[in-house]
């Protein structure tokens, strides 16, 4: 199936109508100062609490007020944070030993010490206290402290990548400030708890979330900016808008149409860069049909041209793949990816020999809100692909909050969406395919196969021992097919030359630490 991409895009209706009242807003909007950031999120966020964030676009807005032990940096490599260096491990890899940084302070004025880490460790683990991450680090038996700068971290069984999602999901808090101040305080309003580049001041529902400059940063001489605005626009044309008037600094999730022209206009900068983070693919809801018949869906993952997706939709945004594993990581299985490609007879034989053999129909849910990337372009592709085999699919848009939460609870028959991780081999598939997990519950698959063969990669940090491990789970998965993957998406962002020191972060969320304008 041939198809042109300027055609296709106009099919899609790809041109969107700026909100009423948008240029009467741009007009009234304040100049930047020269002190002020201002950057833009697609997505409405529903928590500024890190244990409990739902998607990496708002994790700005954590990452902003609160720190972990270690974090990833902006090229994707674990490096100290309120830690002072990297933990000692014990042998049987079930203890983490942790030296703290001695000048740290909260937002509050009170020094940073051990009790801390533990108290918001053991928060989040309490079954009880409900933390949205708690699933993620799950394996993680409760933290102790030493004395005052050293906390020690226990695990229940050797779980050696749970470092890499520490700055993803989760928080360092005041001991007892849980308690003290509530869960909406942490969701709403975090002032004080926390030991971030920024204070938060102020959170305007639908529109923004505002930070003022910590003037005791334990790093030197940062942040450059006196104040951070966190713009809520889901509009894509809203954004670009904003950008081109000077309103707002840097914008995420640029559409890949737009992308060079708007780079070559004077007074603007970007980039786009590969992540091993980003999983687009189609969730499907495996206790729902048709996706209840394993041919069924594979006959949908060989009727699907994905070389054709990345190139003609999404123009090189999207390292296209049908393996659980991103073609630039090295976990990739790049023969098992060869046996998995675009097949329209191999897709309609498939069919032929499922519970559907004269097709199917089903509703796709996409989100309305671009998340790295515009999946309603991608939801428009499927449906032309699958009518090739005799399968109707009807798309049903909705808002990305609604989309994530109706995944979660299995609401669904299926999505197509972009799942963020880390950018480790392990969390995407923990997430979606394993028992207790995020997604896993709407995804509704279970093999023990998977489960047994990540409990060994679990237990030893070698990569060449890793290797034939990842490489057998992403053939179970192909066999199996339960989550139907298409790519992995680029990280993209355009900013105005004004910006200094920004880069796209390789962990896909916004960093803006070292930011000046």
């Amino acid at each position: 199936m041939k198809m042109h991409r300027r055609n296709f895009l106009r099919s899609a209706g790809a041109a969107s109508l700026l909100p009423a009242g948008f240029w009467t807003s741009v007009l009234h909007a304040q100049p930047n100062d020269g002190k002020t950031l201002v950057i833009t999120l697609p997505t409405n966020p529903i928590t500024i609490d890190p244990i409990n964030q739902l998607s990496h676009d708002v994790m700005v807005l954590g990452q902003t007020v609160f720190e972990n032990l270690i974090e990833y940096d902006v090229d994707g490599n674990l490096v100290p944070q309120l830690a002072e260096e990297m933990p000692e491990v014990s042998d049987d890899q079930l203890s983490f030993t942790f030296k703290l940084r001695k000048d740290v302070k909260f937002h509050n004025g009170k020094p940073l010490s051990a009790e801390d880490v533990a108290y918001s460790f053991n928060y989040m683990l309490n079954p009880e206290n409900k933390a949205a991450r708690r699933n993620v680090f799950s394996r993680l038996k409760g933290a102790e402290a030493i004395d005052t700068h050293t906390v020690r971290i226990d695990m229940n069984e050797p779980y050696s990548p749970w470092l890499c999602f520490m700055s993803k999901y989760m928080g360092i808090f005041p001991a007892g400030s849980r308690e003290e101040h509530g869960s909406d305080y942490f969701r709403l309003s975090p002032k004080g708890v926390g030991t971030g580049v920024g204070i938060f001041e102020e959170w305007i529902p639908d529109t923004s979330v505002t930070f003022l400059r910590n003037p005791d940063y334990w790093r030197e001489g940062l942040p450059a900016w006196e104040k951070l605005v966190v713009k809520v626009v889901p509009d894509t044309s809203s954004r670009l808008a904003l950008l081109q008037s000077g309103d707002v600094d840097i914008i995420s999730a640029v559409p890949p149409q737009d992308y060079e022209r708007l780079k070559a206009m004077d007074g603007i900068d970007g980039d786009i860069r590969p992540t091993t983070a980003a999983w687009l693919a189609l969730f499907p809801n495996n206790a729902k049909a048709p996706f209840d018949d394993v041919k069924f869906r594979q006959a949908i993952s060989y009727a699907l041209d994905r070389a054709l997706l990345a190139s003609e939709v999404y123009q090189g945004y999207l390292d296209p793949t049908a393996v659980a594993a991103p073609p630039k990581s090295w976990w990739y299985n790049d023969t098992l990816d060869a046996g998995l490609a675009y097949d329209l007879e191999k897709a309609k034989a498939l069919l032929a020999e499922s519970k559907y053999p004269t097709g199917a129909s089903f509703e796709l849910q996409t989100a309305t809100n671009p998340y790295m990337l515009e999946t309603n372009d991608c939801a428009l592709f499927i449906q032309a692909l699958l009518s090739e085999i005799g399968v109707n699919v009807t798309i049903v848009p909705v808002e990305f909050n609604v989309l994530i939460s109706a995944v979660i609870k299995g609401e669904h028959t299926a999505s197509v969406m972009i799942f963020a991780s880390p950018g480790e081999p392990t969390y995407a598939i923990q997430g979606v395919l394993t028992a207790g997990q995020s997604v896993a519950g709407g995804v509704n698959y279970a093999n023990t196969t998977v489960a047994e063969l990540l409990g060994k990669a679990f237990a030893t940090t070698d990569p060449e021992v890793q290797l034939p491990i990842y490489h057998e789970i992403q053939k179970v998965i192909a066999e199996d097919m339960p989550v139907i993957t298409l790519g992995f998406a680029s990280a993209s962002g355009l900013w105005r030359d004004r910006v200094n020191n920004y880069k796209l972060s390789q962990g896909i969320t916004m960093n803006v630490t070292q930011v000046s304008v």
